[in-house]
């Protein structure tokens, strides 16, 4: 693929928009925009993670199969991976994802330890009498900003 074909494509972002049937915050898209016209070197996003501090994280670009792919690697830690996309990731494997359950065009923003996340197959029958799969899951996440909007405020460049 030449630079220009990894460059912000709008066709790519509703291909990913319209598998996940979502669409994706204007303000994100803007972000990913800029991202994209200096690739392929990395731009650290410095996050500050409530409760957490600054932790560095590089955007996911929006090429639908590389995209896609990416957030299959976390269908083992996401009950819902169609309303639950990461969308950034750091060198420890920590994500940001965006949850669409309660809002389907500005879904809150919730952040993901990757050692610290349940493993979907890890849960067992005795947990389960305990809580359902999907409060075990819930569980993976931490609530970080109700926006895209609002998280643009938290990162540093």
């Amino acid at each position: 693929m030449t630079k220009k074909e990894l460059l912000y494509n709008t066709e790519s972002v509703e291909k990913i928009e319209s598998y996940f049937q979502i669409k994706f915050p204007n303000s994100y898209k803007e972000v990913i925009a800029k991202n994209d016209q200096v690739y392929p070197e990395n731009i650290d996003y410095e996050v500050d993670i409530p409760g957490y501090g600054i932790i560095n994280f590089n955007f996911q670009r929006l090429l639908e199969e590389e995209f896609i792919n990416f957030t299959k690697a976390f269908s083992d830690r996401i009950f819902d991976t169609k309303k639950i996309i990461p969308f950034a990731s750091n060198l420890n494997g920590d994500v940001l994802l965006f949850d669409y359950i309660e809002n389907t065009y500005d879904p809150a923003i919730l952040y993901m330890e990757h050692k610290e996340a349940l493993c979907i197959e890890d849960i067992t029958s005795s947990q389960l009498k305990v809580k359902s799969l999907e409060e075990w899951i819930e569980g993976n996440f931490i609530f970080i900003s109700t926006s895209f909007e609002k998280l643009n405020t938290m990162i540093y460049i």
